[in-house]
């Protein structure tokens, strides 16, 4: 379980941060669980800050597994 203090600091690091290396840990620590509203909704805005190929292609890859698990509350983050 990710503490909302715990996501606060992912979200930091996510925009704080220059380096590929930190930002594909932030991706890293939400890929293959189950994510809730308010974490996805956090992935969700991280793609407007996105720059390069290899986090947009990690940040898909979590979108499209927690909208195919969970479609009835993620599908409206996507709209």
């Amino acid at each position: 379980i990710i503490s909302a203090s715990d996501l606060a600091a992912w979200d930091l690091l996510w925009h704080k941060t220059n380096l590929f290396e930190v930002k594909s840990l932030c991706l890293y620590h939400f890929q293959y669980r189950q994510l809730n509203p308010a974490q996805f909704k956090l992935i969700c805005s991280w793609v407007k800050t996105c720059t390069c190929w290899e986090h947009s292609d990690d940040l898909s890859k979590i979108i499209a597994q927690v909208t195919d698990e969970q479609p009835s509350w993620s599908k409206p983050y996507l709209l």
